[in-house]
């Protein structure tokens, strides 16, 4: 990977670290400075594994799914991963003098009310409501560990594919 002024591949240095914000009344939270830098006029927002919402620039977005192509459409990891993915997801959403709207859908999802952490995770941001990131943070490997087996054996089933396919050429 090339080290470039913003950091390395996909990586940027700018995402790291947390800040606390508020949400306001019609869903809207200002990302810091140094985090929306890499993010564009725009950014995908995603609810994850966790319940929690990340946001990536549309370039890391595509790399994060760009393994999908390589599944069996007909298989159930397709289905259960594309649907998911799928109906989590709300991509090109602008980002204007800073902030951005988060949709209803995601908030109640995710446990937001009016408080936030957005947190840097080096390739993506995540929101979170702060009782969640307080919880996540005293049990790391416990929290919601039954959902994430689930979604990393998916993911292996991609990742599984994608080597297959760069093993044949």
């Amino acid at each position: 990977m090339a080290l470039h002024s913003s950091g390395i591949g996909s990586f940027h240095l700018s995402y790291d670290g947390n800040h606390e914000t508020t949400i306001d009344k019609i869903n809207r939270i200002s990302i810091p400075k140094r985090m929306r830098d890499g993010l564009g006029s725009s950014c995908v927002l995603y609810l994850n594994e966790l319940d929690v919402i990340s946001i990536y620039s549309t370039q890391n977005w595509l790399s994060r799914i760009e393994g999908l192509t390589s599944l069996d459409r007909n298989s159930i990891a397709y289905g259960d991963l594309t649907r998911m993915i799928s109906a989590m997801s709300f991509s090109d959403v602008p980002i204007d003098g800073g902030r951005v709207v988060i949709p209803d859908s995601l908030k109640k999802r995710a446990g937001i009310e009016s408080n936030v952490i957005i947190c840097g995770c080096f390739d993506r941001c995540e929101i979170w409501a702060p009782e969640a990131f307080e919880e996540y943070l005293r049990d790391i490997f416990g929290y919601k560990a039954e959902k994430r087996a689930t979604v990393k054996r998916i993911w292996d089933e991609v990742d599984a594919a994608v080597q297959k396919l760069k093993e044949a050429g």
